[in-house]
């Protein structure tokens, strides 16, 4: 308890204040004034990690405390002061030590105030006993850590056993412009070196305080443009050095430079400069570097110019705003002050263009010549059978050549005296297109004609002819060309070498004919064919699968025949249906009878056969019920018969009702139906028994003169069997307001007294007398809307 109380006793003695905000990257030794009060703090900057000799003996002080406010540090041995002004808003976080001369960490304390909008104003307050915002006053042996927008004061570095205490903040994140002091002090007393670090955060301090360095350069340029790019600093008494940086990697260690730029932008470039005393300042300077105008072409090349045609020269992009001028031979063509001229005259060719930013560029020179191609071309034909060779001879001046032959051939010739061979006979037109050695290209066509047909082609007398008739077949001759052989084949038999032969043959079926002709002088053959079709009497019938059916029912055909000549065979049911059909086949009889089937089979030239066959239809009994019918309740029975084959003794019948005779008594409403068969084919017809002498009522009607539902009355739907009838209709108290006793009459039509009654629930009274003798009552209620 006692040691514990010897060093809070130290600690409130302590007092040590210092703030740092930025990273460093520089390492050096300074010398800094221990300065008594807060207006006379030395400035810093980001870019500089600092370590210098501390003092020790105190035979510094710092301003009283009160009313100065140094936070947890109640003394401040061998103090000095430092400033910063925030040039980068962010977090911030600095560490300090304090380094005997023999080795090892002694003990350094820190308060740190803000923030401020200048130095001289926080002076003020500070000396006016404005608090400090963050402070530490930890042993020796550990950092301390200063904190902006991050923790920091006593116990962050690992000091008092890590603990925080009061003077341990998180002091918002430092904003551009503020201005932070802080007091560091040597606690210890004992010499060594103070050093100090931006260790983390994303601000950083503004450098302009500790120097006064600027940049600039010489103005806005071209392309291609010199342009000189300077430092300047108003720090005199120390010497500096130089570090520029720039677009593209560029570095150099000249105060001032010059370049050349050689692309449009803005270049930016950065100048770092560091004194003698190891202080860091920075500078920035940019210039805007115009493009020239594009005066690119489209094409540069020197032209040919082939009569008589023209060449134009256009810039590639043009670009609104800038001027042009065209110059031929040196000399600017008057009215020639846009972006393509159209030339038709020989001349060395130059444009010169200016944009809006004053940038001038011209093209490389143009030349411009003309020229006319001389060319024509002979050709010889050889004649082939399934080809045909062409030699031509090339009558142009020199060149580059290409033939096209007028028959897709891909791609062209490029030989000067070719040979072609056309494998389709035809008239061709073929084109050579020359280009000569100045460049120019022209054509000429020519036609070239390979046609000498060979197309065999005969006729012949008939088609097709009747084996048993031995009649000769004609043959004739109908081919093109020049021909001198002629070869044909029947298909049977022996062949002919005569131009139109006769024939006649001895086997049916079809027979294939063929003629081979052969062209004079050339080993060329072509090819005809046709056919004879030679017919014989063949076998022929029908069948089907039976002989009686019922009326309507299917009835399946087929045909049996074994010739190959066979063409069609046509059908006829015997009751007006005719189709023409090969093989099987199908039919259904509507009517009763007898009915004969007959096909006729054509053989072509040997004539048609005919097959016969019959087939007997049987009608479906007509079955007669009577007209559907009603029943009252309590009456007779009611007989329903077979009206029209009831004394027919081939026909049986069955009811739904399992009845097998030819009339049921019927004594409830429903469905009946019978069926009655006679020769396999049944019949069914349903007879429909409704109830009769009843009433009902509607619960509703719309006396609204719509025309429908107007009235309450129920004979609309219920007046079957009615002989007597009362109605009579109240209101809600009772009052009559309607009575009727006539089956036939409208109904109430929603009035009493001819007024309108209002809408609601009525009450109804109606006695009905039936047909019958019963009577019935019915009470209820029915509503009234409009």
């Amino acid at each position: 308890m006692n040691n514990q109380k010897l060093q809070f006793g130290k600690k409130i003695q302590r007092l040590c204040c210092y703030l740092f905000v930025l990273t460093f990257t520089l390492s050096f030794t300074n010398v800094q004034a221990q300065v008594l009060s807060p207006c006379d703090a030395n400035p810093f900057c980001s870019d500089s990690s600092y370590v210098f000799p501390n003092t020790s003996g105190n035979i510094f002080s710092a301003p009283t405390s009160p009313p100065v406010d140094y936070g947890i540090c109640l003394s401040q041995p061998n103090p000095v002061w430092y400033w910063m002004q925030i040039g980068t808003a962010g977090t911030m976080q600095l560490t300090m030590t304090q380094t005997a001369v023999g080795g090892g960490l002694t003990d350094i304390d820190y308060a740190m105030w803000g923030p401020f909008t200048d130095l001289a104003s926080g002076c003020a307050a500070i000396l006016a006993g404005t608090p400090s915002i963050q402070s530490s006053y930890d042993g020796g042996g550990f950092p301390e850590v200063v904190g902006l927008g991050l923790i920091g004061g006593s116990g962050i570095g690992g000091g008092n056993g890590g603990a925080a205490t009061s003077g341990t903040t998180t002091p918002p994140a430092a904003q551009v412009g503020q201005v932070y002091i802080l007091i560091l002090t040597n606690y210890a007393n004992s010499a060594g070196t103070i050093s100090f670090s931006q260790t983390a955060g994303t601000g950083a301090a503004d450098c302009g305080i500790v120097c006064g360095l600027t940049a600039d350069n010489s103005g806005n340029a071209c392309m291609g443009n010199n342009v000189t790019v300077e430092a300047h600093n108003t720090d005199t008494t120390i010497s500096w050095s130089y570090h520029w940086t720039g677009p593209n990697g560029f570095t150099s260690n000249a105060k001032n430079f010059t370049f050349t730029p050689t692309a449009a932008g803005v270049y930016n470039f950065e100048v770092t400069a560091i004194s003698s005393e190891q202080d860091t300042c920075h500078a920035a300077t940019s210039v805007t570097i115009f493009a020239k105008p594009n005066v690119a072409l489209v094409d540069n090349s020197d032209k040919v110019i082939c009569f008589p045609q023209t060449a134009t020269l256009s810039v590639a992009n043009p670009t609104a705003g800038d001027t042009y001028q065209w110059f031929d031979n040196g000399v600017a063509i008057a009215g020639e002050t846009t972006s393509s001229i159209t030339i038709d005259t020989t001349g060395v060719f130059k444009l010169i263009a200016q944009n809006a930013n004053g940038c001038v560029d011209s093209t490389i020179p143009v030349h411009i010549t003309w020229d006319k191609v001389d060319l024509d071309f002979s050709f010889q034909v050889s004649k082939g059978c399934t080809e045909d060779t062409v030699r031509f001879t090339n009558l142009s001046e020199q060149g580059k050549y290409w033939w096209n032959y007028g028959d897709l051939t891909s791609p062209d010739d490029t030989v000067k005296n070719p040979t072609h061979i056309y494998d389709v006979q035809n008239i061709y037109t073929v084109r050579l297109k020359v280009k000569d050695l100045g460049g120019c290209i022209d054509s000429v066509l020519k036609t070239v004609d390979v046609t000498h047909p060979l197309n065999a082609a005969f006729t012949q007398s008939v088609d097709t002819i009747c084996l048993s008739e031995g009649a000769p077949v004609v043959f004739t001759d109908a081919s093109v060309g020049d021909i001198s052989n002629w070869n044909w084949n029947f298909g049977e038999g022996a062949p002919s070498t005569a131009q139109n032969p006769t024939y006649i043959f001895t086997q049916a079926g079809s027979h294939s004919i063929r003629l081979v002709v052969k062209e004079d002088n050339l080993p060329c053959y072509d090819t005809a064919y046709s056919t004879v079709q030679v017919d014989a009497v063949p076998f022929f019938n029908i069948t089907q699968d039976k002989h009686v059916i019922c009326a309507g029912e299917a009835l399946n055909f087929d045909a049996d025949y074994y010739a190959n000549t066979i063409r069609n065979i046509a059908w006829n049911f015997g009751d007006g249906t005719q189709w023409n059909q090969f093989g099987a086949s199908t039919h259904h009889y509507e009517n009763p009878g007898v009915y004969w089937i007959t096909a006729d089979a054509d053989f072509g030239a040997c004539g048609i056969s005919h097959a016969t066959d019959s087939i007997v239809v049987n009608a479906y009994p007509v079955v007669n019920l009577g007209p559907d019918s009603v029943l009252c309740l309590d009456g007779p029975a009611l007989t329903v018969s077979d009206l029209n084959n009831a004394s027919d003794p081939s026909i049986t019948w069955h009811w739904n009702t399992g009845a097998i005779t030819p009339s049921i008594e019927i004594v409830h409403p429903g469905t009946y139906s019978l069926t009655a068969t006679k020769d396999e084919c049944a019949t069914t017809e349903t007879i429909e028994v409704n109830k009769d002498c009843y009433t009902d009522v509607p619960n509703v009607f719309t006396p609204n003169g719509d025309g429908v539902n107007d009235y309450f009355y129920p004979r609309q739907l219920l007046s079957k069997g009615v002989v007597g009838f009362s109605m009579t209709i109240f209101n809600r108290w009772g009052q009559k307001v309607f009575e009727s006793n006539t089956a036939n009459g409208r109904g109430w039509d929603g009035k009493f007294n001819s007024k309108d009654q209002p809408v609601g629930v009525y009450i109804y009274q109606i006695n009905a007398t039936l047909k019958n003798g019963r009577n019935e009552s019915f009470t209820g209620n029915v509503t009234l809307v409009r």
